[in-house]
């Protein structure tokens, strides 16, 4: 959506050894990746593939034989999955970035066979309501499930059983399912209220945090700022995915903090509120340890020294308008009703015709009106 930019950071990264366990790109074997889902096309998901990449026989092979089992799981779920034709190019993701870097067996899962079909994709109209997820609020909307939930469900089962079969070249157990519970949960506080539940286990364990969330009258907003500005969003889910993948530590220290070297970079720690105690009132405050990290969205020309790939537009740069707090400022005009309007433009008139004749008639008469008396004889 903004050109790649997080892709591109992320290769760079990887470039200069800055991410954690100095991740490479040669210690990427393959890549699926999940794109849009909400408004699927013939109500299946479409595989796609780099059809440039098939050039080369053993990446198109091991891609044949990446989609074979994706659309043999599926036939198990519903037959939810299809694949459009080879030679048709991959639809704007991330992995494009990727396979310029290096080719590598990609996938792309996404709603769409060919055009979006998600019309408002990345506008202020991508809610709850045109995505069949809305529910509400006020009522026991939490716990509802939507038909958004439920296809979405069905999606991450696909996905999960998936990689498994991939990784470790086994068919998935049969009971590696999606809960669709803890997905409705998700659509809830993300698209209907963050004052949730869930969020309330994975924030924070202050004050402060809870009257955050209690304030909260509608979604969090997904506006992307510039870099240095952290929203809402990035937050919470970097601290859902610490809740679902990470570790309860018990030894660790008050600070939640690791006693590993820092320079082994391999857990980040953080405090969460926990779940709520059988009082319904207190919480069991935990320390998650986990592999989630974050990396920055930040454009490498603004930190290149000399940077002169300017005209050939190496890296995407965005900027964002902004203004002083004083900036804005108010004036007020009090405007008369159109009743005094009219009088007063009126009488102006009146005001300027009687002018006019009476400068006339003086005019006339001036020499009678104004004569000089005659002096006086001596």
């Amino acid at each position: 959506a903004f050109d790649y930019i997080g892709s591109t950071r992320m290769l760079y990264d990887m470039d200069k050894g800055a991410l954690p366990l100095k991740l490479k790109m040669d210690h990427i074997d393959r890549i699926v990746e999940v794109n849009q889902l909400a408004y699927r096309e013939g109500g299946k998901i479409w595989i796609h593939a780099d059809p440039v990449s098939r050039n080369d026989p053993n990446i198109s092979s091991e891609i044949n034989d990446m989609i074979s089992t994706i659309l043999d799981i599926g036939k198990n779920l519903s037959d939810i999955v299809g694949a459009v034709d080879q030679t048709q190019p991959l639809p704007p993701a991330s992995t494009q970035k990727f396979l310029q870097k290096t080719l590598v067996p990609a996938l792309v899962l996404t709603d769409h066979k060919k055009t979006f079909t998600n019309k408002y994709y990345n506008s202020r109209f991508d809610l709850a309501k045109t995505i069949s997820a809305m529910v509400n609020a006020s009522d026991n909307g939490y716990n509802h499930v939507t038909d958004q939930a439920s296809n979405l469900t069905v999606a991450a089962t696909l996905l999960a059983r998936s990689l498994y079969t991939l990784a470790t070249g086994s068919p998935a157990p049969e009971g590696l399912m999606a809960e669709q519970q803890s997905v409705t949960h998700m659509l809830y506080c993300f698209l209907i209220s963050p004052n949730c539940d869930l969020f309330k286990q994975v924030i924070p364990p202050a004050r402060e945090a809870f009257d955050d969330l209690a304030s909260q009258k509608s979604p969090y907003p997904f506006y992307v700022s510039v870099y240095g500005q952290i929203n809402n969003v990035t937050r919470i889910i970097q601290r859902l995915l610490t809740h679902y993948i990470g570790t309860v530590e018990k030894n660790h220290t008050e600070s939640c903090t690791s006693s590993e070297k820092a320079s082994l970079q391999l857990y980040n720690y953080l405090w969460m509120a926990g779940p709520l105690n059988s009082d319904n009132k207190t919480r069991t405050v935990t320390c998650v340890k986990s592999r989630v990290t974050q990396t920055k969205a930040y454009s490498p020309a603004f930190e290149i020294t000399d940077y002169n790939g300017w005209g050939g537009f190496q890296y995407s740069t965005w900027t964002e308008s902004s203004w002083a707090t004083n900036a804005l400022l108010l004036r007020v005009f009090l405007i008369p009703s159109k009743a005094m309007e009219t009088s007063i433009l009126s009488g102006g008139v009146i005001l300027t015709l009687v002018s006019m004749v009476l400068i006339y008639f003086l005019n006339k008469k001036a020499d009678i009106l104004f004569a000089h008396p005659r002096p006086s004889s001596l």
